[in-house]
Formats: C-alpha cells, sequence, structure tokens
C-alpha cells in the first residue's frame, strides 16, 4: 500500500540459497520497508533492467566504480568475480560516499582485498576519524595506470559522478 521503488540485489549470485537488498531509507516506500517486522511479507516483481556484462569482462582489467548505494547492485559482481578470480586481470573497486558513516559492507572490505581486488575508498567529507582519501570517485583514476584496451568500466551511483567517470 505504500507504493514500488526499484531496490537491486545486492547478494552474492553463487548463493543460491538466499537473496538479499540493500535498503537505504529514502521515501516512503523504503521508509515502510524499515519498518517491516522480520516474517512480514512483501510482494516482489521482476527482474528488470539488465545483467552486469561479467562475460565480456573476463581477460581483462576491471574497475567497478560507485557512490553511495551504487556499490549495492555492483556487489554481485565483485562476488562474481572473486568466485572465477582466474578470468579477470587486476581489478579495481572506487568507491565513495556523502561520509564515512554512509560507507556499505565496510567489513567486506578486508575479504575482497584478499581476493585480489584493490579497494579505494573515498568520501566527500571525512570526520575526526577518518583516515582514508577524502574527495570524488572519479579522482580515484589518477592513482591508477590502466591500458585503455583492456580496461572495462562498470559503475552506478549518482548521475554526476556517472558522466565524470565515463569521461
Amino acid at each position: 500500500g505504500f507504493g514500488e521503488a526499484a531496490i537491486s540485489v545486492s547478494s552474492d549470485p553463487a548463493q543460491l540459497e538466499t537473496m538479499s537488498h540493500t535498503v537505504r531509507v529514502a521515501g516512503n516506500v523504503t521508509r515502510a520497508l524499515a519498518r517491516m517486522q522480520v516474517g512480514s511479507q512483501i510482494a516482489l516483481r521482476g527482474p528488470f533492467g539488465s545483467a552486469w556484462p561479467v562475460e565480456a569482462c573476463r581477460g581483462c582489467d576491471v574497475i567497478i566504480a560507485c557512490g553511495g548505494v551504487g556499490l549495492a547492485p555492483l556487489r554481485p559482481v565483485i562476488y562474481h568475480i572473486i568466485n572465477h578470480r582466474e578470468a579477470y586481470g587486476r581489478v579495481h573497486l572506487l568507491y565513495g560516499a556523502r561520509a564515512p558513516g554512509d560507507l556499505l559492507y565496510t567489513d567486506e572490505y578486508d575479504t575482497w582485498r584478499d581476493a585480489d581486488i584493490e579497494v579505494n575508498v573515498t568520501v566527500d567529507l571525512g570526520d575526526a576519524d577518518w583516515q582514508g582519501h577524502i574527495g570524488v570517485v572519479p579522482m580515484l583514476f589518477y592513482r591508477l595506470r590502466l591500458s585503455a584496451s583492456n580496461t572495462r568500466v562498470l559503475t552506478c551511483g549518482p548521475e554526476i559522478m556517472m558522466r565524470f567517470v565515463i569521461f
């Protein structure tokens, strides 16, 4: 009774017994979801959209560039690459959020690094405890040495970030 919202699957595609979604409370629908109790029922429609082109990335270096909740729909790609690590070249995650408290999946970064994924994180505004990079995701590209002909970029996040990522 609250409407619909497009929410991506954010779980490991190899874990078929469960499907996870990551929801940021931002409006009526997500606020209603956040108030639900375990065991409540919801209706799902889909899938909609298209899959990430992971097969087209095989044999290439991969950059996953995302901002905010845009990491959620790319998390299955990260796990797909981990599960098939030998099929991909260098993998870089370039991820940013407004503030350190907005970063998603922080407890998984070491697992991703252990799987030979270079994890680069930035925030727009650091706090007193933040020791990492401050700035926007496109600025993280300056830290990389890439071969354009052998690199594929997967991106999701704010429109302005994606515009700068593709230029």
